[in-house]
């Protein structure tokens, strides 16, 4: 095969990837997260989302003073085949999360049903929170009431 097909057979093959890359995040979603110190406390926040939707968040804490090892070890969220996240609940060990909040502090799991935009996340500025707590009542204004 001429070179110049070769070429345009590997581009196709590269954009048809990208697409279903594309179309299985519009089916199955994707996941983000980031880090930052509030208090004295290391914080990380994972969180997955759909089409615009939070559909899932995860918060965890550690002394500030913790090191990359005792964070990389840590059993409460775990990430597993292609990336899913799985969370520690008191009930039923590590399941898949649902569309709730996960609000670790330590051991201690606080959860509750939440609807949220990916567009909300706009307001979370981890510089103005005071104290760990100032994360979980971020949080409580999209606790969903049944």
């Amino acid at each position: 095969m001429p070179r110049r097909r070769c070429s345009l057979l590997l581009l196709a093959l590269v954009a048809l990837q990208g697409g279903c890359k594309e179309a299985l995040l519009e089916v199955t979603g994707g996941s983000s997260g980031h880090s930052f110190l509030v208090g004295n406390q290391f914080v990380i926040l994972k969180n997955g989302f759909l089409r615009g939707d939070v559909t899932w968040v995860a918060v965890r804490n550690w002394p500030a003073s913790s090191t990359p090892e005792q964070r990389l070890s840590d059993t409460r969220v775990t990430v597993g085949p292609q990336g899913c996240c799985f969370i520690r609940q008191a009930t039923v060990g590590l399941a898949a999360p649902e569309q709730r909040l996960y609000f670790f502090d330590g051991d201690t799991l606080t959860t509750f049903r939440i609807r949220m935009k990916e567009d909300d996340f706009i307001g979370f500025r981890p510089a103005s929170f005071k104290s760990y707590s100032d994360v979980l009542e971020f949080f409580q204004r999209f606790e969903v009431k049944s």
